[in-house]
């Protein structure tokens, strides 16, 4: 079988294939924003630095910070994955905390974010 590279394509006379990352994969890789609130003991634990801490090791954008009613609030900016992957360890949080809930609505990223930080 005589096969021919053209792009990111190999073709022979009988069939073509794509060589690359899925579809899905391209979705998931594509920066998104995530704004999340969690509910429950989260407040006076070293909550905010778990998060800041997890954010910074994943290489996420955004900021993380404390609501009046006692809620923690993040805003998280980079793959979908990645975002994913840290809701997860917030979903656990550091020793002290209880994490009871966390609402998280999706939405496009803006960019405006270099790094992540603690907001007072």
């Amino acid at each position: 079988m005589l096969a021919f590279k053209w792009g990111d394509y190999y073709t022979d006379l009988s069939f073509s294939c794509y060589v690359g990352p899925s579809p899905i994969e391209l979705i998931m890789a594509a920066d998104v924003k995530a704004h999340l609130r969690i509910t429950g003991r989260v407040q006076g634990v070293g909550y905010r630095y778990f998060a800041y801490n997890t954010a910074n090791q994943l290489g996420l954008r955004g900021y993380v910070r404390n609501l009046w009613n006692g809620e923690v609030e993040a805003v998280v900016e980079g793959p979908r994955n990645l975002i994913e992957r840290m809701i997860q360890y917030l979903r656990q949080g550091p020793a002290m905390a209880r994490v009871d809930d966390i609402d998280i609505t999706w939405a496009d990223a803006t960019g405006k974010f270099r790094n992540f930080g603690i907001r007072h």
